[in-house]
């Protein structure tokens, strides 16, 4: 199950505390209805891998935070990845298939030991 952030004052404290090791951060929006399909997917897909998600309510935050780095939405659904408290630089944006979601999934977040 995702951890749901629903205010810029939680989306902060989570950017200054993001844990430690492999973190998936899912922007949505109710209103999104990819987002609503795509949700489950990047969930499961997650909780196969043991990744944490954090699921982020474009809504629910000071669109400013949004637009500006580390995250700079243009568009939902996106997901990011923390690995070690560090952002990986490649984002997915879109609903995309279960086949690309692993793609990105083992490209930003290969298993340990793999590079």
């Amino acid at each position: 199950m995702a951890k749901s952030v629903k205010s810029t004052k939680t989306l902060r404290t989570f950017l200054r505390d993001v844990p430690g090791g492999d973190v998936v951060v899912y922007f949505t929006a109710t209103w999104c209805s990819p987002c609503q399909l795509f949700g489950p997917l990047v969930e499961e897909f997650a909780a196969w891998r043991s990744i944490p998600v954090v699921k982020v309510d474009i809504d629910k935050v000071d669109p400013g935070i949004l637009n500006r780095q580390p995250f700079k939405i243009r568009g939902v659904p996106t997901l990011l990845a923390y690995r070690d408290r560090k952002l990986r630089r490649k984002r997915l944006t879109g609903a995309v298939s279960g086949g690309k979601l692993v793609e990105w999934l083992d490209d930003v977040l290969p298993p340990r030991g793999r590079k």
